[in-house]
C-alpha cells in the first residue's frame, strides 16, 4: 500500500495534501504513530510535523513499498518548475538532511509516471525537470520527491500544489489500467542538477532514472555502486552526458561500471 506523505511545515506539501484530500475523498482514519492518517481505497496519507527531509524515521513508523513526498520547490535561479527527485547524498556532506554518502532507495517507474503527468499539467512558462538525487531523508523504502516552485511567490500559487496532487493521484489512477512502459531502467551520470536531457528520453519513453549523478560530483564515482542496486527495480544500463565528463573522469567511471557488470550509453 503506497503512502503519501505531507509536512506542516511546509506549505505547498499542506496545500496540496489539502486538495487531496477535498477532490479525492480521503478520510481521516485516526493516527498512526501519532501522525494524522488519511486513505482512499489502497493509498494511505500522513501528516508529519518535521521537515521532510529529515524523516529517516519513516522506515519504522509505515509499513508500505512505496513514499511519495509531496514538497514545495526552491530555485536559486527563480524558475518555476515541476520536479522529481531521488534521495540521497553523493559527498561527505548532508546539511540537508540524509547521510553522508549514503543513497536512499528510488522507484524510477513511479517516479517517471509522475514526471509524464506533470508534463501533461503544465502549461509555457513552467518547466518539467527531473533533479538529480539530492538531499534527505535517508530510507530503505523506495521514495521520491514530487514537487513544484520557484521563488517565494511562486510557492504561494495554488494551481502548482493542486498541479502535484494531480499528477500523483493521476498516476495511481493510470496504473489500474497498467503502467506506462519505458525501453530500460537507467542511473544517469553527467551533466546540471536540472537535467533536459534526461528529462526529454524519459518523457519520450526511453529511460526511467533511478538516481542522477550531476557532473559536480562524478569525483565520487565509487558511488555509482549503491546507484546500480538501490531501486526497486535494477537499473540496467548507465546513460552519460558524454560532453560533461572530462576524459580522465569519464575513464575511471566506466571502469567502475564494468566492475559493477553495467552497460552505458552517450548522449
Amino acid at each position: 500500500m503506497p503512502f503519501i506523505v505531507y509536512s506542516k511545515t511546509d506549505p505547498l506539501s499542506l496545500n496540496s495534501a489539502a486538495f487531496i484530500r477535498d477532490e479525492f475523498g480521503f478520510e481521516h482514519i485516526g493516527t498512526l504513530n501519532g501522525f494524522k492518517h488519511y486513505r482512499f481505497e489502497n493509498i494511505d496519507m500522513i501528516e508529519i510535523n518535521s521537515k521532510l527531509v529529515e524523516t529517516d524515521f519513516l522506515d519504522t513508523t509505515i509499513d508500505t513499498d512505496l513514499i511519495i513526498f509531496l514538497s514545495r520547490h526552491k530555485s536559486g535561479a527563480d524558475i518555476k518548475s515541476f520536479t522529481v527527485h531521488s534521495e540521497g547524498n553523493w559527498s561527505g556532506e548532508n546539511k540537508l538532511g540524509g547521510r553522508p554518502r549514503e543513497l536512499s532507495f528510488a522507484a524510477p517507474v513511479e517516479m517517471a509516471g509522475i514526471l509524464w503527468r506533470m508534463n501533461s499539467l503544465s502549461h509555457e512558462g513552467i518547466d518539467v525537470v527531473y533533479e538529480a538525487t539530492h538531499h534527505g531523508p535517508y530510507l530503505k523504502t523506495p521514495s521520491l520527491f514530487a514537487e513544484f516552485g520557484g521563488n517565494d511567490e511562486t510557492l504561494l500559487e495554488k494551481a502548482g500544489s493542486e498541479a502535484v496532487a494531480k499528477a500523483v493521484m493521476r498516476f495511481f489512477a493510470d496504473k489500474k489500467e497498467g503502467e506506462i512502459t519505458f525501453d530500460k531502467i537507467a542511473i544517469g551520470i553527467g551533466g546540471m542538477h536540472y537535467s533536459k536531457r534526461f528529462t526529454k528520453l524519459a518523457l519520450e519513453g526511453k529511460y526511467a532514472f533511478s538516481h542522477i549523478m550531476p557532473k559536480y560530483f562524478l569525483q565520487d564515482y565509487e558511488m555509482l555502486e549503491q546507484a546500480a542496486t538501490r531501486s526497486n527495480r535494477a537499473p540496467e544500463i548507465a546513460v552519460m552526458e558524454w560532453k560533461s565528463i572530462n576524459r580522465e573522469i569519464r575513464d575511471r567511471i566506466i571502469k567502475k561500471l564494468n566492475a559493477i557488470g553495467m552497460d552505458y550509453a552517450k548522449i
